[in-house]
């Protein structure tokens, strides 16, 4: 932005102004923009070049020509007036308060999901605003004695100082191409200061016409010498940015956070089955009628908390005569282990919003050790399942929620879809922060890794993810599957849907090729964030989320239920034992 703040002054600087400069000024001006643009360029983009939609390209087009015609006159008014430096700084920026809290109430009023004014004030937000202070102290200062250019200038020099120092320091990744970004904007500076030396501001305006101190031929050739290096990169850079394919690296070509607690691994390719499931028949595995055992004897039971709520753990445990195995996943849990410490009853992942990493975490555990689980059903302690009214589900099947409670606004708790475009469902608010354009950029990863899935590249899907089954003989794809989605942070809600689909997509039998993989729970109530649940919705319904603790009529009426269960299996168990006898 800054950069074409610079163009702009190139620009709109026209003799009424006075600031006519040397055609190298110019040259200049366009390499230095070139590099600036080069060293932010990352080709793992869908759009391999382009960042933002084509429209909002035009919006920084008009403020950069607005900001530049507006910095001349400044300039021009500033150095006119004989206020002192702090004086012109506080008036600066008093104007610059109105317009920015005039835009600030815009901007919200049009959109209700943009952030507040004092969001994002971390300690390197605070940071931000003190360098800027003082910055703009800095400049003011100096507007008095440099023109326009040489400030634009220096302060795009600055930018390669930033850019290094954030690529060093902090988790923003940049590809290699910012050393050649870098060289551009070097060439360019040197060419602005050997060809184009600053006058005063009053003085006249030099022209190409006027010789320069020193040598013209040596001038002649260090000039051409230059442009020439900077055209040959410059050219030659766009062609190779374009069909560039850098080699895989463990952050998979995607815009991701720094390694620094262990959440973005190398999926593990070697546990991905053949898929020889396309050429088998249909599977399918019910459970036994007579219900003398629980359906879930065989599954383990992952239940989750966000929050350390130990005092909940003893309800839950109710569901143990039900499940092979009750893991509790719950941040600080164990306090004398590490966060990434786990095993097969307890786990502390602390990051909600990538929480698949665990279950996968969990179910390579259960691959290495436990030959015995054939499944994991996963739900937040806050819902409600109902063990014996599954028997009859096929367990070689994917369980995934699709419907909700009509009492909650639509948009609080995604319904289970797959689109290409998020304008299907326009309502959900998690689109704000683009996880479909993330969800699109994985899914191209996992097309170049090549590892047999069938991924349609622009396709995503949303559901609430709150309960829902994986049969054994998936564990392998969602494992590997989960560290891609997980190490580029994709929400929850958008990942697991995504990835489920792709599971269905490649290992669907080719003998039955429109019956799904995942059989979608039509009778579970509920979303993410509905509490409303009554009584009678926990009663009717064998799964559901929420489940309001502080409605004990609520709480009784499922645990109520497990109870009754329980001392009904435990009975049918014992006949079955002396019988046996």
């Amino acid at each position: 932005m800054k950069s074409g703040i610079a163009i702009g002054a190139a620009l709109f600087a026209t003799p009424a102004f006075g600031l006519r400069g040397p055609k190298t000024r110019w040259m200049a001006f366009l390499i230095q923009t070139s590099g600036l643009v080069l060293s932010q360029f990352y080709p793992q983009h869908r759009t391999r070049a382009s960042t933002y939609q084509l429209h909002l390209y035009f919006a920084f087009v008009a403020q950069s020509a607005f900001s530049s015609l507006s910095d001349i006159y400044g300039e021009k008014l500033l150095k006119n007036t004989e206020l002192g430096s702090n004086a012109s700084n506080m008036i600066l920026g008093a104007f610059g308060v109105v317009f920015n809290l005039f835009a600030h109430a815009l901007v919200r009023y049009a959109n209700v999901m943009e952030p507040g004014f004092f969001d994002g004030y971390n300690n390197r937000g605070i940071s931000v605003v003190i360098m800027m202070t003082l910055l703009g102290l800095i400049s003011t200062v100096a507007s008095k004695h440099i023109d326009s250019w040489a400030r634009w200038f220096t302060n795009d020099a600055t930018t390669i100082i930033l850019l290094l120092a954030s690529m060093s320091y902090t988790p923003v990744r940049y590809s290699y191409f910012i050393i050649s970004g870098t060289a551009l904007i070097l060439i360019a500076s040197l060419a602005y200061l050997k060809f184009s030396p600053l006058k005063d501001y009053s003085a006249p305006t030099p022209t190409e016409d006027r010789a320069p101190a020193y040598s013209l031929g040596t001038s002649k050739k260090l000039k051409f010498s230059l442009l020439t290096l900077a055209s040959v990169i410059g050219a030659g850079i766009v062609p190779f940015a374009t069909i560039a394919e850098p080699p895989h690296t463990p952050e998979y070509r995607l815009v991701m956070r720094d390694d620094t607690d262990g959440h973005c691994l190398t999926p593990p390719a070697n546990i991905i089955r053949p898929f020889t499931d396309k050429k088998e028949p249909f599977q399918i595995q019910a459970g036994e009628g007579n219900l003398t055992a629980s359906p879930f004897s065989n599954t383990l039971a992952m239940v989750r908390w966000n929050a350390k709520r130990m005092e909940r753990v003893p309800l839950i445990m109710k569901y143990k005569p039900f499940f092979h195995t009750v893991h509790i996943s719950m941040p600080e849990v164990m306090e004398d282990k590490p966060k990434t410490y786990h095993n097969l009853t307890h786990s502390q992942y602390d990051r909600h919003e990538t929480i698949y990493m665990q279950v996968a975490h969990t179910m390579k555990l259960i691959l290495d050790e436990q030959p015995d689980i054939e499944g994991l059903m996963y739900f937040h302690f806050d819902s409600w399942i109902d063990p014996m009214g599954w028997v009859d589900e096929n367990r070689q099947s994917i369980w995934y929620p699709t419907s909700h409670n009509t009492r909650q606004f639509e948009g609080d708790g995604p319904r289970y879809m797959c689109m290409n475009d998020w304008q299907k469902f326009p309502q959900w608010w998690g689109w704000y922060h683009k996880w479909n354009e993330k969800a699109v950029t994985v899914n191209g990863e996992i097309i170049r890794m090549n590892r047999g899935y069938d991924v349609v590249e622009d396709e995503f899907c949303v559901g609430w993810s709150d309960i829902y089954y994986i049969p054994r003989r998936f564990f392998a794809d969602f494992i590997f599957l989960s560290y891609v989605y997980g190490c580029a942070d994709l929400f929850h809600e958008v990942a697991i849907p995504t990835m489920l689909n792709i599971i269905d997509r490649s290992r669907r039998s080719e003998s039955a090729p429109f019956q799904s993989l995942i059989d979608r729970i039509g009778d579970c109530w509920g979303g993410c964030c509905d509490d409303s649940a009554t009584p009678h919705d926990v009663k009717w319904t064998r799964c559901g989320h929420r489940l309001d603790y502080l409605k004990q009529e609520v709480v009784d009426a499922h645990y109520g239920r497990l109870d009754e269960q329980t001392a009904w299996l435990g009975q049918n168990q014992r006949t079955t034992k002396s019988e046996r006898r």
